[in-house]
């Protein structure tokens, strides 16, 4: 099997979700994890900024292979994790998909619950699923925040 690098497949997982969007026609922002020097932004937001009225929805999107596990740290550690103590706290819902499983939607909240019962700072699809819901499209997100 060929290797396909993380960046290839983030962008293939951000252009679904951008195309999810586009076809559910709500408003958003796309914060770009690259700057143009292909130097990763220090202080970035969330991925997606989606606007539903007079709200803004921050979601951070995370991809992996099924076999492995998202890391996290809950409070700024400094060591390196998938998903980052500053993405946790600026963002209002997660959608991590575990290829090649449908991605996972999980609110903050939710997360955080869950986490602050774990022995261990990393997620599983099988976690993931358990305090989230899977999505085949961005419709979902209407009905659930509004």
């Amino acid at each position: 099997m060929k290797f396909i690098s993380g960046s290839v497949t983030g962008k293939y997982f951000e252009d679904k979700i951008d195309k999810w969007i586009d076809d559910a026609k709500l408003a958003y922002r796309r914060d770009l994890t690259l700057d143009g020097t292909k130097r990763r932004k220090i202080n970035k937001n969330s991925d997606r900024e989606v606007f539903l009225g007079n709200k803004s929805i921050f979601i951070e999107l995370k991809t992996i292979d099924c076999k492995n596990v998202l890391t996290y740290a809950l409070w700024n550690d400094g060591k390196k994790h998938n998903i980052k103590f500053v993405q946790i706290c600026t963002c209002d819902w997660f959608i991590f998909e575990f290829r090649p499983h449908k991605p996972i939607a999980i609110e903050k909240s939710d997360f955080l619950n869950w986490a602050a019962r774990q022995k261990k700072n990393s997620i599983n699809y099988k976690d993931a699923l358990s305090i989230g819901f899977e999505i085949e499209d961005m419709k979902w997100i209407k009905e659930v925040v509004e």
